[in-house]
């Protein structure tokens, strides 16, 4: 994102996000205004799909950049990447997509969706750690982001990293290949936990669109207990999940992605779990025997507790 602004600056320094980008996004956005740019950020409905007429007020004379992620990371929703980037077009405004979790989980064709520039990553489809991609449409001005060579066509210095540059060849490869088979895998592995979670354990909420969203990524928030003592409680017990994002690991904030939501009952008390190939339905029978557990024991423990109507039932 710093190479594209930077390097159309000169046409406007207005930059338009989503208010639930990665903070990859929203960190680089806050460097840039530091530097004399002017962000401005989409809300979301209550599913965590960007609000797309208030994406068409936000845009000015000085926008020169629009950054919408293809699928949130925090709870698996899809964005209308397509529609963002066709409305950036016709505008004349340049276009980025943050595809990380949507590389080899949804068909992903830039000649079909006018993007400007597409990041991804390796480790997100089994490839090797620390090693992504850009992709930036031919003839989109982008400054260099580090300096000292002539590497990557004169705009990454640095000696480049060959075999896992191949191993993300690979990944890509075999995700491609695999997208259609893993995907249905996943999303029978998804309804089957959640059919379980809404049976095992009580006043459960599902997070997110449960229609256009992708199979590997589950957000769920437990009344009247904390997400960070649900996690903790449950590595004890060999179980990973995260509390957002995972690269935000031990960092006890709230999550943006649900605050943008207007979800602020459920910030608090949410976990993200992901799916993977190698995920059995085994394996969610055991995380849902454990999390019934721990989440009794919390509730048991709360100061608050879960009120019941009039007629006896208890609150969702």
């Amino acid at each position: 994102m710093c190479g594209l602004a930077r390097a159309n600056k000169d046409k406007g320094n207005h930059i338009i996000v989503s208010a639930i980008e990665h903070h990859s996004v929203l960190e680089t956005c806050k460097a840039l205004e530091k530097e004399g740019f002017v962000v401005s950020y989409i809300p979301v409905d209550k599913f965590g799909k960007v609000k797309y007429k208030e994406l068409v007020k936000l845009i000015r004379k000085e926008t020169i950049l629009i950054s919408v992620m293809t699928v949130n990371n925090e709870i698996g929703s899809i964005q209308p990447i397509k529609a963002v980037a066709e409305l950036a077009k016709s505008y004349g405004v340049l276009v980025h997509t943050d595809a990380v979790q949507a590389i080899g989980t949804i068909d992903i064709d830039v000649k079909n969706i006018p993007v400007d520039a597409l990041s991804m990553s390796a480790h997100k489809i089994y490839g090797p750690k620390g090693v992504g991609a850009l992709y930036v449409r031919e003839g989109v001005k982008i400054d260099k982001f580090i300096h000292g060579g002539e590497h990557e066509r004169n705009m990454r210095a640095g000696t480049v990293n060959v075999p896992s540059i191949a191993g993300f060849g690979k990944a890509i490869e075999l995700a491609k290949e695999n997208m259609t088979a893993n995907s249905k895998y996943l999303m029978n592995l998804k309804k089957y936990f959640a059919k379980l979670l809404i049976e095992k354990v009580p006043h459960t909420i599902i997070n997110g669109n449960p229609a256009e969203c992708v199979p590997n990524i589950m957000n769920i928030s437990f009344q009247n207990i904390d997400g960070d003592a649900v996690l903790m409680l449950l590595d004890l017990a060999g179980i990973a999940v995260s509390t957002g994002a995972a690269c935000a690991s031990g960092v006890a904030k709230t999550s943006h992605v649900l605050e943008a939501m207007n979800t602020k009952r459920k910030m608090n008390s949410s976990i993200r779990v992901s799916f993977g190939t190698q995920t059995t339905k085994g394996d969610l029978d055991y995380v849902v025997q454990e999390l019934a557990k721990v989440v009794a024991n919390l509730r048991k423990m709360s100061p608050v507790k879960i009120k019941t109507n009039k007629g006896g039932k208890k609150d969702a």
